[in-house]
């Protein structure tokens, strides 16, 4: 068995362009190698490239399926993306109570995006009531994007009305 570590961190390179020119076509086929033999960083990072079509196709539902065995393998940041397309249905069919699974998983582990997925959820009533205080606990977690962020959507839930950034 080839040492997946060793193929995650040289496709990082590529994908960064450290020490070698930035290449996401050869990242993607070290990514591969690696996501093929469980190394969950690669399947989430392999993920991305299908998502944003870097080195390969755009391919959403590629992207779900790489990202989804990330997922299951513990990484955050594929859990908030999964939660995020299933909010979205882009690759996957829209469902507000998935998408509210993986974003959760994601928010145990201070995946801090996750926070305000959530908290949009709940907001808007995305699947389930309304529900404004819920939404409050969860947007001042962690700041994302500055106070310019927190404090437009604090407008928001405190006036009643939507001024949260477009999600």
């Amino acid at each position: 068995m080839a040492n997946t570590n060793a193929q995650y961190n040289l496709a990082r390179l590529y994908a960064k362009g450290q020490g070698v020119p930035q290449d996401y076509a050869t990242a993607a086929t070290w990514y591969r190698l690696a996501a093929a033999q469980g190394q969950a960083s690669a399947q989430y990072r392999l993920g991305w490239l299908y998502a944003k079509g870097r080195g390969v196709k755009q391919d959403a539902r590629q992207a779900v399926a790489w990202f989804r065995k990330a997922a299951d393998a513990g990484i955050a940041a594929a859990q908030n993306q999964l939660g995020w397309l299933r909010l979205r249905g882009k690759g996957v069919k829209k469902d507000y109570a998935k998408a509210a699974r993986w974003l959760e998983a994601a928010a145990k582990q201070e995946y801090t995006i996750a926070y305000y997925h959530l908290a949009t959820i709940n907001r808007r009533g995305l699947g389930r009531a309304k529900d404004h205080a819920v939404a409050a606990r969860l947007y001042p977690r962690p700041p994302i994007g500055g106070m310019f962020v927190r404090n437009t959507v604090w407008a928001g839930i405190f006036t009643g009305g939507s001024a949260s950034p477009r999600t």
